[in-house]
């Protein structure tokens, strides 16, 4: 989940659009079900993949971006992540 981290820091754009549903699931997916080290990981894949489309003047223009479809289950998972026992053993 890091190199995946570091590709959506680095190179958001070379990420297929047709790969981007998956990409998305598949990390809201680790979020649960994986060990803290590898969930801690798809989230700062997640935050990346955020912080890319924060500075997307397409995104500011339109007032939504290639996030926006899947932001209210991300902030589910993600307050469920929060609560998980083993939240802080990352």
């Amino acid at each position: 989940a890091w190199t995946i981290g570091r590709i959506c820091e680095l190179h958001v754009r070379a990420i297929p659009q047709e790969t981007f549903p998956t990409l998305v699931n598949g990390l809201a997916e680790k979020l649960l079900t994986e060990k803290p080290n590898v969930s801690s990981q798809a989230c700062f894949a997640l935050h990346n993949l955020a912080a890319a489309f924060d500075a997307d003047d397409a995104a500011e223009n339109s007032g939504t971006n290639a996030l926006s479809t899947y932001m209210q289950g991300l902030l589910n998972t993600l307050l469920q992540v929060a609560d998980r026992k083993d939240a802080d053993e990352s």
